[in-house]
């Protein structure tokens, strides 16, 4: 049985891995029609296509599915590891993997979303010429953002753009702060009692 867990982990990893090089390889669009690509597509999109079909994980052209599909897989091969390695699983293990999990999503959205509206901050302040591809990638994402946070805090007030910019950064920032305190408190609990 502990071998076979260590074999399945194993494989877990190795998909992983796979649909890692295949996320990587579809933002690249002339690798789409290769054949390293469409084998990778045919191994890994059954999996992917399950997350996908969560549509809140999609946030105007950004697909965070394949994030989660990632950390379900790392999920269940620590899972594998444990049992491999001790036999058998405590459920507040579990319960702790999870939270891990789930901080790493959360995590990765609040960081991403931080970093793009610094970055629209960083454009505003040094009068950066906007108009370029690049800029208008920046303003796709952050402008569904920018308008959410700011509906959210100020109802139907107007607020000035940099100002906005800058509300919105100081939320992500410390609802990071916030909710990193509260995974390391709960995990620290959890770990104290398995």
């Amino acid at each position: 049985m502990r071998f076979a867990m260590y074999i399945v982990g194993a494989a877990v990893g190795i998909y992983s891995l796979l649909i890692f090089v295949r996320i990587l390889l579809s933002w690249f669009s002339t690798t789409h029609s290769g054949r390293v690509y469409t084998t990778l597509a045919r191994v890994t999109d059954p999996y992917l296509n399950f997350f996908r079909r969560f549509k809140f994980l999609q946030m105007g052209r950004f697909d965070f599915s394949p994030v989660v599909a990632i950390v379900a897989l790392s999920l269940v091969g620590n899972i594998c590891a444990a049992i491999g390695r001790n036999g058998t699983v405590h459920i507040l293990f579990v319960a702790d993997l999870l939270l891990v999990a789930l901080w790493s999503i959360l995590s990765f959205a609040l960081g991403f979303f931080a970093i793009v509206v610094a970055i629209r901050l960083f454009g505003y302040i040094t009068k950066a010429n906007t108009y370029t591809v690049f800029w208008r990638v920046i303003d796709n994402i952050c402008q569904p953002v920018l308008f959410r946070v700011t509906q959210i805090f100020f109802k139907n007030r107007i607020v000035r753009y940099v100002a906005g910019l800058c509300f919105t950064l100081g939320v992500f920032v410390v609802a990071w702060l916030v909710f990193y305190s509260l995974f390391q408190t709960a995990s620290f609990f959890l770990r104290q009692t398995y």
